[in-house]
């Protein structure tokens, strides 16, 4: 992508999960998915090319918890589904072991406390759905 010389634009990143959108001027330029390995946290670095100039001006950084809540959950449910389809008994053990990893986000500082409580009800959520489902097919 080439940019103007002498002007401004407006560039937003949006990074939640394994996602990265680049907008400019309020026009998606770039959709990426990370499958591999997506960084879920860490720091912004803003880099030119040698001998370039460049003008910032407003930066911002934003936590958007509530998509990495989604994200999150996104992730717990594509891997209760992957083992159903599996037939593997994994569910609630799965998400009993992501309820303890968002804890240590938790202690880490890595998400706030409402996040935590919003993930936390979430997965309990989910759980309870599983145990009625599973009575359900056993009625």
């Amino acid at each position: 992508m080439v940019l103007g010389l002498n002007r401004w634009y407006t560039l937003k990143i949006a990074c939640v999960g394994d996602s990265i959108e680049v907008y400019v001027d309020d026009v998606l330029r770039l959709s990426y998915i990370d499958e591999e390995a997506p960084l879920l946290w860490g720091r912004i670095g803003l880099e030119i090319a040698h001998n370039s100039h460049v003008c910032l001006d407003a930066v911002k950084v934003y936590k958007t918890h509530r998509l990495y809540v989604a994200h999150l959950i996104r992730v717990a449910q594509d891997e209760v589904d992957e083992a159903r389809m599996l037939d593997a008994d994994t569910g609630e053990a799965e998400l009993q072991r992501l309820k303890g990893e968002a804890l240590d986000e938790f202690k880490d500082g890595m998400i706030n406390e409402e996040t935590y409580n919003i993930l936390n009800k979430r997965i309990d959520d989910y759980m309870r759905e599983i145990r009625e489902e599973i009575e359900k097919e056993n009625a």
